[in-house]
């Protein structure tokens, strides 16, 4: 599945333009937090929130603008969007990292759940040497997602790669992680480089482009996008500032054009290949293969209580088949009367038929399999943050305790038991479904309830909580714990 389009709304846009910018869209990009709540009421699964208050730009104190961003979505109705940005164009530097940090940790201690992004940072930005600035900031924590500008003039290829497709120069440079989720937060036909002799601003400004031309470049930009792109959002629409009037794609032919390819599936025509990735900790993690997955280098194994048991995981009971995945989306589903075939799963992930042992997954796989499931069975599918990525415990333990949040965990095995027919490959990777967590009456979390296999199983398997959070943390990706998710 490609990134999908999204149409980003002004700020003060009426209550009218919010429901039709989120109106049978897949994403929508707000700058009210009074925009967040009609923009779900019209059935937009990711609403993203830019926040547009007093004083933007570059944030000397991340705490306090968490403070007052949590604020305006309390004024708002206790408004919670999927994604959260940082600021806009702020700085790339390494004191704009620290102060995203101090921002992120306001809002999750505030019982934010969602993904904080961090930027967004401008069109042409940032400078090479800003990613190294980023990461020295970061000291090793990685964002949830992180937010990039990018525009063209008359053409992508013609602005490419300093303004449009930076990001993709930026991953061949190495200096962007391939493992950080990306949102395009504005794209689109702008003055940018050369190659418009008139300097022409939007692409409806004085003629600049058609409404085809402009759709073509979209869908000819979105092909080029790196994988881990996840949306991109074409600026702009909602308010009627004549700033902005070249811009506009409403009552345009462009308008039909995005809503009618926002989330059609297309192969990238530039795949990003990688086999090795070095995470923002500096450590080399090796990438996910459809072999097993061994630990990140320096991890320690450790064993766990002896009354877990090899029963705990049915997979090994079955012939040691690797199939837990698609078995867990399977399971998910049927939760909620949705019935579809594992095989049938694991052909459209893997692109050709089961055939025993099978293949392992990444959790790229896996959100697949999970919208390939929402695919094959119409069933409405809205994901936890961006893309259902939960990348904390405590993130982790709160859905749970919530109870409305299907999680799907991605464990280490070794970390769970300790003799194992497959032992002897440390790290072997598997899936399953927590249920809910129990509580012995001090309100603390004590253990948890894994039922990845009910066809399989019957009964409920109970693994301590502590046990499965080590799982969890030594898994075979550093940004996934688990995938979080509803279904309708």
């Amino acid at each position: 599945m490609s990134a999908t389009l999204g149409f980003h709304l002004l700020p003060g846009s009426d209550r009218a333009a919010v429901t039709r910018a989120a109106t049978g869209m897949p994403v929508v990009k707000v700058c009210d937090a009074d925009a967040i709540g009609p923009a779900r009421a019209a059935g937009c699964p990711f609403v993203y929130y830019r926040p547009y208050l007093p004083d933007d730009g570059d944030c000397a104190d991340g705490a306090d603008w968490g403070t007052r961003v949590w604020r305006a979505l309390q004024e708002a109705g206790d408004a919670q969007p999927e994604a959260i940005c940082f600021r806009n164009e702020c700085t790339a530097s390494a004191e704009t990292a620290r102060q995203y940090l101090a921002f992120r940790a306001i809002l999750r201690g505030c019982g934010y759940r969602g993904s904080v992004v961090l930027g967004s940072l401008g069109a042409g930005k940032p400078e090479w040497a800003g990613w190294t600035a980023l990461l020295t900031g970061l000291a090793g924590a990685v964002p949830d997602a992180v937010d990039l500008h990018e525009y063209w003039s008359l053409s992508v290829g013609g602005s490419a790669p300093w303004w449009a497709l930076r990001h993709q120069e930026a991953l061949r440079r190495g200096v962007l992680p391939p493992d950080w989720p990306v949102l395009i937060g504005e794209c689109g036909s702008d003055d940018v480089g050369e190659e418009d002799g008139r300097h022409r601003r939007g692409w409806n400004d004085g003629a600049k482009l058609t409404a085809a031309q402009e759709l073509g470049n979209l869908l000819d930009y979105r092909s080029r996008c790196a994988p881990s792109v996840l949306a991109c959002f074409v600026f702009a629409d909602g308010n009627s500032d004549p700033k902005w009037e070249g811009f506009h794609t409403f009552g345009t032919p462009l308008e039909a054009g995005l809503r009618a390819n926002a989330a059609t599936p297309i192969a990238p025509s530039a795949p990003l290949a990688v086999t090795t990735a070095t995470s923002a900790a500096g450590a080399t993690a090796v990438a996910p293969s459809n072999d097993n997955a061994g630990p990140l280098a320096g991890e320690k194994m450790r064993s766990v209580p002896a009354a877990t048991t090899v029963d705990a995981i049915p997979e090994l009971n079955q012939g040691q088949t690797r199939l837990c995945w698609a078995e867990c989306v399977q399971e998910a589903f049927a939760g909620s009367g949705n019935s579809v075939s594992v095989y049938d799963l694991y052909k459209q992930v893997k692109g050709a038929d089961y055939t025993p042992p099978g293949e392992a997954a990444t959790f790229a796989e896996l959100t697949a399999c999970v919208r390939g499931a929402a695919l094959l069975t119409g069933a409405r599918l809205r994901w936890f943050g961006l893309e259902g990525r939960v990348n904390d415990l405590a993130t982790f333990d709160q859905l749970l305790r919530d109870g409305t949040w299907i999680v799907i965990v991605g464990a280490n095995e070794q970390a769970l038991v300790d003799d194992l027919a497959l032992a002897e490959q440390a790290g072997y990777g598997h899936y399953f479904l927590c249920r809910h967590l129990d509580f012995d009456g001090d309100g603390r979390p004590d253990t948890d309830t894994v039922d990845s296999y009910r066809d399989y199983d019957h009964v409920p398997v109970r693994i301590p909580l502590a046990a499965v959070h080590d799982a969890m943390r030594r898994n075979w990706d550093a940004n996934y714990d688990a995938l979080a998710f509803q279904v309708g």
